[in-house]
């Protein structure tokens, strides 16, 4: 309940006050002190944000006798209501975190499987990467995620490289074959992250990103107000799929507020 009640907060001030004010943060902990990552915490928290996720091969981050499970318990202290693992798959996910995401292209990687299944988490939301070599295992790796009680959901983005990449890349056609077939799969009760609403719009390409939804800290401390995706390629730190979501949120569409409130 206080998550939709903050979550209608914010959304009055930015709708009707014509604030920006960021909803979520992405914070890259690599290489960082856990001082540093404590302060940029305390930055996006006083910004707004009430939704964290650390990157920058958060599982592997220690300093000193800290590790990935106190920047977990930093954050929950410090006011933020939702604390996101963004992790490998390769290490053991011993980790209290509210969202634990996994990238997962293809259900041959054997080690990533192994590490779900002696995972004690039922938080994890796996991250598929669509592309020429691997679009045919979309429904099964939804069949994959509804069978594992360990994953709550699958988030589908497109391989979107900055340079063309036609041995990889996804043809406009194939992909609004694949966003319907998304939209078929989440009707069937499949544990598809990608709301309704987002997945329409990307199939539409053209929306109004509402990048300044999320704010981002690099690995360097370079703040930045807006997330965006950056000309829509995957490399950047927010992908397609996540503008999309960002713009539904910003539209309060109901089934996307849901979502962010489950997470």
């Amino acid at each position: 309940m206080l998550k939709l009640i903050y979550i209608i907060s914010w959304w009055l001030q930015c709708r009707f006050a014509k604030k920006q004010i960021p909803l979520k943060s992405v914070i890259e902990v690599e290489n960082q002190p856990y001082q540093h990552i404590i302060d940029r915490l305390k930055y996006c928290c006083k910004a707004g944000s009430r939704w964290i996720s650390f990157k920058g091969t958060p599982m592997l981050w220690t300093d000193g006798r800290h590790d990935v499970n106190d920047l977990v318990s930093v954050a929950k202290k410090i006011g933020f209501l939702s604390v996101t693992i963004h992790a490998d798959g390769l290490t053991p996910l011993k980790i209290d975190a509210d969202v634990i995401c996994l990238p997962l292209n293809k259900l041959d990687e054997a080690e990533i499987i192994s590490n779900i299944a002696n995972s004690l988490s039922k938080n994890i939301r796996i991250i598929m990467t669509i592309n020429k070599a691997n679009y045919n295992e979309i429904e099964n790796m939804a069949k994959f995620a509804a069978g594992n009680p360990q994953i709550k959901s699958v988030e589908f983005n497109f391989y979107r490289p900055c340079e063309p990449d036609p041995e990889l890349e996804l043809s406009s056609e194939l992909q609004y074959l694949i966003l319907d077939k998304l939209q078929e799969l989440k009707k069937n009760s499949f544990p598809v992250h990608n709301s309704s609403c987002a997945i329409a719009l990307m199939r539409k390409e053209e929306f109004k990103r509402q990048g300044w939804v999320t704010n981002y800290i690099d690995k360097n401390g370079n703040r930045y107000n807006s997330c965006s995706d950056n000309n829509q390629h995957d490399s950047a730190p927010c992908n397609f799929a996540d503008a999309a979501e960002m713009a539904c949120i910003f539209n309060f569409n109901p089934e996307t507020i849901a979502e962010l409130v489950n997470s």
